[in-house]
């Protein structure tokens, strides 16, 4: 069980929450094994003032036996997509679901055949629907793509189904996805949005906002990629808590850094909470409306690729990150990149970190001799340590290290520095992996670049390093261009997040001891100012 307090005991069992609150780690333990005026006595010549710590103590003291009478309520969800559905709105509303402890039943429309996505990605249902239509979910999901919604507007079946459904779960559309549900004749007069050249098609069914999500009663709508984060934190906002939302939400280093990104979703996410249903149409209108004729049905006009002069491969194996695989290999296609999924292992389809199953193109030996613009590792632990492992994949990267971009995610760079790629560079990881930092030069940056080696923190920041990619292997332009189809509005101030150095000196402080120093005014410093990257 986990809970939020600093510091928790479960009869032996005790631990804190973070570096900052060792303090109170320490003194609990004094409590315990001595008692609590020791522990006091010794707060006060350490001048540790919190006037919290009697309270936490009290609290968490009989913690399990409170916790375990609290019975767990179960909830799950139900992705339907079919052939030409937004692969990154499959990924991302799943990958957040899972990691909300939520039920995902990934169920293709037409049987359990790998799916063939808008960008060509294939993903693996878990299940076909029919297997699963009288099974209750607490919430059914429709993600984008022109060619998969049309298909499902114009399937009977689909729309008896959704009828049955509509007033026992939520149901939940992004993109394009809310004209299946007009055409099924769903949540009639409901206030919604969806990709904003649909206004026109949508307005005479719906009352239309001009927001990034929208819940009006069970109906949950959003705008498109960009916004689908926000889409699937809303969902585990509704099915569990806020709390949990934002849990999820820090793990997947959705936090202030990013708020210019999600600005607009951000503040509807606080309102809506405040005043559920109650809506006012906004006056702005979106700045993507001049974009929208030439990319309202992108999809369909762009599902096969146009293979472009330049290339980029992304190899991944089990474990990887899917977001991550994902969401690189959209948005570099949508630039007319040509990209190959690589299994590092084998072209058997693999499962991802959140148990998502992709279907490669092709694997390492059928892609060593090919020459490549950019190479892109996904993160995941068990990715990555299977990358770190093999022998033959060092040699690769060894091989290509001078002739391509080398980008990574998260735990990435763990793979890199065992295969000596980009020795004393600077990079970014996910927190808290400070043993590469004997190896690199950490920056506290979304988005890194160091000469050929471009790095990211982590899945919430996939959108800007993949853009990053684009305006390095083709221009600034380009990676507007695709923002803009992706509903990415403020890709111009999220700019601000990418830092380009090209090995540049960082700050160093030198901090000097001898015997009978005071040890916590030794290691305090240290560990504040390398967090800071501070060499």
């Amino acid at each position: 069980h986990v809970d939020d307090e600093k510091v928790v005991v479960d009869r032996n069992l005790i631990t804190n929450q973070d570096p900052a609150n060792a303090f109170l780690l320490a003194l609990k333990v004094v409590e315990l094994l001595r008692n609590k005026q020791e522990a006091q006595e010794a707060s006060k010549i350490l001048l540790v003032d919190d006037p919290q710590f009697g309270l936490n103590a009290d609290q968490s003291r009989l913690y399990s036996e409170q916790k375990d009478k609290k019975p767990k309520e179960h909830k799950s969800a139900l992705i339907i997509f079919t052939k030409g559905a937004e692969e990154m709105e499959v990924v991302i509303s799943a990958d957040v679901l899972r990691r909300a402890e939520i039920d995902v039943v990934l169920a293709g429309l037409c049987d359990d055949k790998p799916v063939e996505c808008a960008k060509e990605l294939l993903i693996v249902p878990d299940v076909a629907l029919e297997k699963v239509v009288n099974r209750k979910f607490s919430a059914i999901v429709l993600p984008g793509g022109m060619e998969s919604n049309q298909i499902m507007a114009k399937n009977v079946y689909f729309g008896e189904y959704l009828k049955e459904k509509e007033s026992e779960c939520y149901i939940a559309a992004i993109c394009s996805g809310p004209l299946v549900l007009a055409a099924h004749n769903i949540g009639k007069g409901k206030h919604i949005t969806s990709y904003p050249a649909l206004e026109l098609d949508l307005c005479k069914t719906y009352e239309y906002e001009h927001e990034d999500v929208v819940v009006d009663g069970n109906i949950i709508t959003s705008r498109g990629p960009a916004t689908a984060f926000q889409f699937a934190l809303k969902i585990v906002e509704l099915l569990k808590d806020k709390k949990k939302a934002e849990e999820v939400a820090k793990i997947l280093l959705v936090d202030d850094p990013c708020q210019h990104m999600f600005s607009r979703a951000s503040h509807l996410y606080n309102w809506s909470i405040q005043r559920p249903n109650i809506y006012t149409r906004t006056a702005w209108i979106s700045r993507l409306h001049v974009c929208a004729e030439h990319s309202r049905f992108y999809s369909e006009k762009a599902s096969k690729t146009r293979k472009g002069d330049k290339s980029a491969v992304i190899i991944f194996a089990k474990g990887a990150e899917e977001m991550e695989v994902v969401i690189p290999a959209d948005v570099l296609r949508r630039s007319d990149i040509d990209v190959t999924i690589a299994g590092l292992c084998g072209k058997e389809p693999v499962k991802c970190n959140k148990n998502l199953v992709i279907v490669p193109d092709a694997d390492l030996e059928d892609i060593k001799k090919e020459k490549f613009d950019a190479i892109i590792l996904p993160g995941g632990w068990d990715n990555v340590q299977t990358m770190a492992r093999s022998a033959e994949f060092g040699e690769f990267l060894r091989e290509k290290e001078t002739e391509s971009y080398i980008a990574t995610f998260c735990h990435g760079p763990i793979a890199l520095a065992k295969h000596c790629i980009g020795k004393g560079k600077c990079i970014t990881t996910c927190p808290n992996i400070y043993f590469l930092r004997s190896f690199y030069k950490y920056v506290d940056k979304k988005v890194v670049v160091d000469g050929n080696l471009i790095t990211c923190e982590g899945p919430a920041a996939a959108f800007l390093f993949a853009l990053k990619i684009v305006e390095l292997l083709r221009n600034t332009k380009k990676a507007q261009e695709v923002a803009d189809i992706l509903l990415l509005d403020d890709y111009k101030e999220t700019r601000g997040q990418f830092a380009t150095l090209n090995g540049k000196e960082l700050k160093s402080a030198l901090i000097v001891f001898a015997n009978g120093a005071e040890e916590m005014e030794v290691v305090i410093p240290a560990d504040v100012l390398r967090r800071a990257k501070v060499g």
